[in-house]
Parts: structure tokens; sequence; C-alpha cells
């Protein structure tokens, strides 16, 4: 399962407070995770069920730390549970985004985020485009560089 991935960071104060995850699925495994998810029979997943689908997926990535593992000035940086679940269906690609705030803001100088699923089974890749990573109200000087 293969998913294209982006990440947005959301900055308190020139305070890294959380990380954004969106996460878009390929089309074999969207197909697969909204079988039944469609009420209407529209051929569309009911909006309800997309809900609850994202709410169970972030509670089972828990014990993976949500596949993200950020260092922050060379420490380990520590989450607190995911908050704004969404998931959407368009375009045959289901789509999972959340917020994962940190348990207290962290002054950064440098930090490498890892997206990864340490059992293999996920594959990720980042995004096509000058968007795969955002810095959201990052101080002046501060850029993101990304490397496979």
């Amino acid at each position: 399962m293969g998913r294209g991935a982006q990440r947005d960071h959301v900055r308190h104060e020139y305070n890294l407070s959380a990380i954004r995850q969106t996460w878009t699925f390929d089309p074999e495994y969207s197909a697969f995770a909204v079988l039944r998810l469609d009420s209407h029979r529209d051929h569309k997943p009911d909006a309800d069920r997309l809900a609850e689908l994202a709410r169970t997926n972030l509670a089972s990535l828990a014990e993976w730390n949500w596949f993200t593992s950020p260092k922050v000035n060379g420490a380990k940086a520590v989450f607190a549970p995911p908050v704004e679940p969404n998931q959407t269906y368009a375009d045959g690609r289901l789509t999972l985004s959340f917020l994962l705030p940190l348990k207290a803001p962290v002054a950064v100088k440098v930090m490498v985020l890892e997206t990864d699923d340490p059992s293999f089974f996920v594959a990720f890749n980042l995004a096509d485009g000058p968007d795969a990573v955002r810095l959201i109200d990052a101080p002046p000087g501060c850029a993101p560089r990304m490397s496979a």
C-alpha cells in the first residue's frame, strides 16, 4: 500500500508546536478501504463513515507513533494524541489528514523528520511539487531541506 505524503510544520511563536500529516493512498488500497462505506449507493463513501474511518485509522496507528519520528535539536520530540482527523475520497483516492501536536512546543534549530513504517508494510513517498513540505509561520531564513 503506497501513500503520497504532505507535511506541514506548524509553529507557535517560532516554536514547533505540531506536524500536520496528509496522506493520499494508492487507488488499490483506496478502493478496498471504502468498500461498504456507501450506504446511499451513490458511488460516494458516506461522510460519517469516512470520519469514523479516520478515527479508526488514527487509533490503530498510535502504537506506531503515527509513522512519524521527529528529532528536534537532536532529541526525540513527543506527541500528544492527534487532533483534527479528516478523511476524504476523490478521484478514486482516499486521503487522510491529521494534526500531531507536540506535548510541549519546542524552539527548533535543527529538525529531522522521518515518516515511515518500521514493519515495511506501507511505503511512503513525498508528494510532487514545492508544497510537499511546508513551514507555517516560520521565522525568516528557516526553510525545509529534504533528502531521500
